[in-house]
């Protein structure tokens, strides 16, 4: 009877508590990794500051960590957490146009975290073109926005954009399993690009919907200097519908209308796009 009892007791709990339990573990390491991400981007924009202004510090290397599952209850039966993270070369392309056709891109090569959860929703965290983006069921949010801004004087619209380009270096660019791997990091370059005349603006993603909404509130919220009038939608700027891209990519469009109510025939843009290099620990290689 005793043994009977002592059954039914651990499959109640293998089947009512354990499941719950995993699930409250693996969505505290995907907020870890959140952290994780934050320190990540923190450390570059670091690095980028002090590199860009030539400080003494931009030859110095920094190491953060990304962890990339959790381990399972160990008493019990339960599925560990795995994730996978890797460095994706042309993730993210920036095409700008100018009036007289000529036009300039840059490919971006982006670092992607992906979880692989046994119990709670799988989520992804994105470093890309300096942003951090979170995925989560088909849905995607900036937890980190761009580093853009933007000012309007004598009716010109300027951007000014610091723009990371991640450099991989070393045999690792992809790494899978459930420990803690250290990620180096260190500033390789950078160059500031005067774009003038700026008729169109175009970024080939993964995530075209939230960079369509940041580009959105960026222009919108430029104040013109005139008493309660803004940058609007379809007289100032267009978004055109995104189009499909390579490997699931989509390109997003921001055309500009110069000659319209605020805006003359100068849209610039000040680039300053900074290479920094990221190395993996050994970990397992894809």
């Amino acid at each position: 009877m005793m043994v009977g009892l002592t059954l039914a007791i651990v499959s109640l709990v293998q089947i009512y508590y354990v499941p719950k339990w995993m699930k409250a573990r693996e969505a505290e390491h995907l907020g870890s990794v959140e952290d994780q991400f934050s320190r990540l981007k923190y450390a570059i924009d670091q690095q980028a500051a002090e590199g860009s202004s030539g400080g003494r510090g931009k030859d110095v290397s920094i190491s953060t960590s990304i962890t990339l599952g959790s381990e399972n209850l160990g008493f019990l039966v339960s599925q560990r957490a795995f994730g996978r993270i890797n460095l994706i070369s042309s993730g993210c392309l920036c095409f700008f146009q100018m009036a007289g056709g000529a036009n300039e891109q840059y490919d971006l090569t982006i670092l992607k975290y992906m979880s692989e959860n046994s119990y709670y929703l799988d989520q992804g965290f994105v470093l890309e073109a300096g942003a951090v983006v979170l995925n989560q069921s088909g849905s995607n949010v900036f937890l980190i926005k761009p580093s853009i801004s933007t000012y309007y004087s004598n009716r010109v619209l300027t951007f000014n954009w610091t723009c990371i380009n991640l450099q991989p270096t070393g045999e690792v660019n992809s790494m899978s399993g459930y420990g803690t791997y250290p990620i180096q990091t260190k500033f390789m370059g950078n160059g500031t690009v005067h774009f003038d005349q700026v008729t169109n603006i175009s970024i080939t993603t993964y995530h075209p919907e939230i960079w369509k909404q940041f580009f959105n509130d960026l222009i919108t919220s430029t104040p013109t200097n005139l008493i309660g009038r803004y940058f609007t939608l379809g007289t100032d700027f267009t978004i055109p519908a995104f189009v499909a891209g390579d490997n699931n990519k989509q390109m997003l469009t921001v055309n500009f209308i110069c000659g319209s109510s605020y805006l003359d025939d100068k849209i610039v843009f000040n680039v300053n796009i900074v290479t920094i290099s990221v190395e993996f620990a050994p970990g397992w290689i894809e």
